[in-house]
């Protein structure tokens, strides 16, 4: 055996000995995957248990744990350096990016009850592994390594929702904590009104109709005054509920049709074996839970300003854009440089880029929130015609013999010092 021959007998001995630990490996993230999903899966039954179907984020949090382990998971699209050739393998690496796009759509929320600190941390963790996976898809696109089996859309489609999707949680996260003082502001002004009827430590003088009614107040108040409501019911979750839809639903179609006929592909073995399908399976399944929450948010957002259009308040809900968003970045216009600069040139041009860069962002703030408000005006257009047979039903219901002078007499012998119906 001559020297070159011993070479190539060595490295594929070599090759094989790194090789085999990569099934392990498979399952590893294949793992991560699953505990992603078990979490998603955990905030949905959550969210149907207490009945709410905005689904606040209890179990699957943007924290530093989640987005580690969100990290292994994401291990398929940011490896540059095995082959993998299969069909397979390149049908579970547009999975992991889609199933990237979920997660991101399930922690649009999960920030609103944390410091801004924590938020800002955590966004700018997150932020790193979004780019992190772009800059290795891109290289992957541009050294033609990948081809889609499952060539729905454009890879350069997926990397477009994930940045968007990003730039939308970073939008939110500036906007956090005007939307607190805010809320704070509106809860003292409610809290007002509500006590008008009566105080609840003052029970005991109430009768049964106005302790009731200021009950029913209280209620709304805590309910609608959660931080993670405020969230669900922005504008950006209805771009957060399209954006997951549209790349996701037909993914998972596809990815059905894929996991049916899964034994019988031919073709080469991949290099990380069977745990190839194991990722796949799970981030499939991970797909399908996922994607409960970021639409059914999309929902809340629509239904409320539909019930909105039925009400005087549809003028308040179609301004184009609120100050609260983009307050913050123009408080930090307003506030002077205090860093250890000498020359006052120096300072004139820092201080310019640092404008040039706060407008560029109240720019960027201000687009997405326009097309947050565009989308969902598309889809109120949608299901407007749905809403208002339900709103019809409902009266119906309520009135079936649909007599309205005689409803309207019965609402005339109601007490004069009854507190007016409720909006909840």
């Amino acid at each position: 055996m001559d020297y070159q021959d011993y070479y190539q007998e060595w490295k594929k001995e070599y090759e094989k000995s790194l090789n085999a630990p990569m099934p392990w490996i498979g399952m590893y993230v294949a793992a991560a995957s699953l505990v992603c999903s078990l979490a998603m899966a955990a905030d949905i039954i959550h969210g149907i248990r207490r009945r709410k179907i905005w689904f606040p984020c209890k179990f699957f949090t943007m924290n530093a744990t989640s987005l580690a382990i969100l990290a292994v998971a994401m291990k398929l699209p940011v490896d540059l350096t095995t082959p993998m050739l299969t069909h397979l393998d390149k049908d579970a690496k547009i999975t992991s990016e889609v199933f990237m796009i979920i997660v991101m759509g399930n922690f649009l929320i999960s920030f609103a009850s944390r410091s801004n600190d924590q938020s800002f941390m955590n966004i700018v963790a997150l932020g790193i592994l979004v780019v992190t996976i772009v800059v290795d898809v891109g290289i992957q696109l541009h050294t033609e390594l990948r081809y889609y089996f499952l060539f729905i859309f454009s890879p350069k489609f997926y990397i477009f929702s994930m940045l968007m999707l990003l730039v939308t949680l970073s939008s939110l996260a500036l906007t956090n904590p005007t939307t607190k003082r805010y809320m704070q502001l509106k809860y003292n002004e409610l809290h007002e009104t509500a006590c008008e009827g009566g105080k609840l430590e003052e029970a005991g003088n109430l009768t049964h109709q106005k302790l009731k009614e200021v009950v029913e107040k209280y209620w709304v108040m805590a309910e609608t005054g959660s931080p993670q409501f405020v969230m669900a019911r922005l504008v950006t979750s209805a771009m957060s509920g399209a954006i997951c839809s549209v790349t996701a639903i037909p993914l998972i179609i596809g990815d059905i049709l894929i996991l049916r006929g899964i034994n019988t592909i031919d073709g080469p073995k991949s290099i990380y074996l069977w745990s190839t399908t194991w990722i796949f399976a799970i981030q499939s399944i991970g797909m399908v839970l996922g994607i409960i929450a970021p639409i059914c948010r999309w929902f809340t957002a629509v239904s409320i300003n539909c019930n909105n259009v039925f009400t005087n308040h549809h003028h308040i809900e179609f301004k184009l854009v609120e100050n609260f968003w983009i307050q913050r970045l123009v408080e930090w216009k307003k506030i002077p440089l205090t860093l250890p600069i000498w020359g006052m040139k120096c300072k004139k041009v820092i201080w310019n880029l640092k404008l040039l860069i706060l407008n560029l962002c109240i720019g960027v703030q201000i687009g997405i929130v326009v097309a947050s408000k565009l989308v969902q005006l598309i889809s109120i257009i949608i299901a407007l015609p749905f809403f208002s047979c339900f709103y019809y039903c409902k009266r119906m219901k309520e009135d079936p013999t649909s007599n309205s002078s005689a409803s309207a007499n019965n609402r005339s012998l109601e007490p004069k010092n009854s507190s007016p119906e409720l909006d909840l």
